[in-house]
């Protein structure tokens, strides 16, 4: 697999576009691109930053930027694409909503052909292309021509496509199988914060006990210097009549 970072990814920062944006205007002459949302991180715990990592696919090559920081709004609109292509282009048709990688190449002959499965429409990707190789097609999930047909349902509309079972994106089960080190990270993050919850909550327990032991304590010694009995009043020698 032909790889590498497309230089301009490094240059965000110089302006107040989003990582995203910067990626679309570097690539305004090529033919075709997917720009796939590899990646996303927060960190901090009371103050939070909030990263994505984009894969750039093109033709014959494709590249990984580095963390690139985003706003809080655009994180929390975006959860949902892990794996997915957020932004991208084949020849005039533009992609703006969230797709699974590939589909936006599917019906077209340059990249692969419709073939016969037992009596069903299946798409079949060209092996031999190089973009076959640079998307990592999954061939354990085929794309059908119902799957293709919601696709472009979805893409008139105008709104995210999930796949017919809600197989891609963050959620989705396709996702889960390809990208494991996110979950793992995200579980081991849920985790600690439950841990920590729980210290905290220990910390709080310890303390309450101890105040109320002090105060046992001095109730205590109170008592005994007043000489009062539980009930409040002083204790007397002998009954009534004496």
């Amino acid at each position: 697999m032909l790889t590498g970072i497309v230089t301009v990814l490094f240059l965000y920062g110089c302006g107040n576009d989003l990582p995203v944006e910067d990626i679309v205007k570097s690539l305004r002459t090529a033919p075709s691109y997917s720009i796939l949302l590899e990646d996303m991180e927060e960190e901090g715990n009371f103050f939070k930053s909030y990263f994505h990592k984009y894969r750039i696919v093109q033709e014959n090559k494709s590249g990984i930027t580095k963390w690139l920081e985003v706003p809080k709004a655009y994180y929390m609109a975006n959860e949902a694409f892990l794996g997915m292509v957020i932004a991208g282009k084949t020849g005039n048709e533009i992609i703006s909503s969230a797709v699974p990688a590939a589909y936006q190449y599917v019906g077209n002959n340059r990249y692969g052909r419709w073939r016969d499965d037992r009596g069903r429409s299946l798409w079949e990707f060209d092996r031999g292309s190089p973009l076959f190789e640079e998307l990592d097609i999954d061939l354990s999930f085929p794309i059908y021509r119902k799957d293709y047909k919601a696709y472009k349902r979805s893409k008139s509309k105008k709104v995210p496509f999930f796949g017919t079972h809600k197989e891609y994106g963050t959620r989705g089960s396709v996702t889960k199988k390809k990208k494991p080190g996110f979950f793992e990270r995200h579980k081991a993050r849920e985790q600690a914060k439950k841990t920590s919850f729980a210290k905290k909550v220990g910390k709080r327990m310890g303390r309450t006990a101890s105040a109320t032991s002090k105060r046992i304590s001095t109730v205590s010694t109170t008592n005994k210097k007043t000489g009062r009995t539980r009930t409040g009043f002083r204790s007397r020698s002998g009954g009534r009549g004496k």
